[in-house]
């Protein structure tokens, strides 16, 4: 009854630029409310409707009314946390490959897993390396029980993008291995700008294959490292640090930094642009 009391109120808002309805246990029941507002609203920049309860069906059903909407000028789509899965893929790249103004796109923690990853990975940027109609520049994809086996996938949308800026893999389970051939595919796609590699299982062993592999010129500017196990990784940490010029914030939150935090502070000092 919220739902179908607040839609109605806005159904023929025309001034609505953003609107946000995270939190509020919208399903996919509710979602068919705000069917006449998507299809027809041009004014609305910012759609938020991060953790509700919309699943495949209810996401689907959004998907579907935006994509109707041949004059929407929507740049940021947050769909986080509504338990999409891999079902929501198709309309969710369906919607992507039709709308040309969206730059933003958030789909944590959905359940997406490897098999998920997987089509959207095939589907939106591998069948659509040409396709300068896709905006996208920052991809939130964190906390998707994404696991090393779905590197793959993580690699291709790094290679086969010439438009994503920033992107967010947080919250994976994908280890060393993964990131370090992360790595190895940024130093080809040089446009990455921002990089979120926290709590994905990380340690000392990654750090130190970034120290010696990063390509001092590429553009990477943000590099989170955040709630990873970095104890023993100071010295790989201070040779980022020194050697990579275009690096201006690298965040290293409860990383359980060792008594050898003083090389860090000494990396700093080479870099006076960088900021922790």
């Amino acid at each position: 009854n919220y739902a179908k009391l607040l839609f109605k109120s806005i159904k023929h808002n025309k001034n609505i630029s953003i609107l946000n309805l995270d939190h509020n246990k919208i399903s996919s029941k509710g979602i068919i409310y705000i069917e006449s507002f998507l299809k027809n609203n041009n004014s609305l920049f910012t759609l938020v409707l991060s953790n509700n309860y919309l699943s495949t069906s209810g996401s689907n059903l959004l998907l579907d009314y935006l994509q109707e909407n041949e004059d929407s000028n929507l740049k940021t789509l947050d769909i986080s946390y509504n338990g999409i899965g891999e079902g929501g893929i198709e309309s969710l790249v369906k919607y992507i490959n039709t709308n040309k103004k969206l730059i933003s796109l958030f789909i944590s923690g959905n359940y997406l897993c490897d098999k998920g990853l997987s089509k959207f990975s095939n589907l939106l940027f591998v069948k659509n390396k040409n396709n300068k109609k896709i905006k996208i520049n920052y991809l939130d994809i964190s906390n998707n029980s994404f696991s090393k086996d779905g590197l793959i996938y993580i690699n291709n949308i790094l290679y086969y993008s010439s438009f994503i800026s920033s992107i967010n893999i947080s919250y994976n389970n994908l280890g060393n291995e993964s990131i370090s051939n992360i790595i190895s595919c940024i130093n080809k796609q040089s446009k990455l700008v921002s990089l979120d590699l926290s709590k994905t299982n990380i340690n000392e062993k990654c750090i130190e294959f970034i120290s010696k592999n990063l390509d001092k010129n590429i553009i990477l500017r943000i590099l989170n490292l955040s709630y990873n196990n970095l104890n023993n990784a100071c010295k790989y940490l201070k040779i980022i640090i020194e050697k990579e010029s275009n690096l201006k914030i690298i965040k290293l939150k409860e990383c359980r930094i060792s008594q050898e935090s003083n090389l860090i502070f000494q990396g700093l000092s080479m870099n006076q642009g960088l900021k922790t």
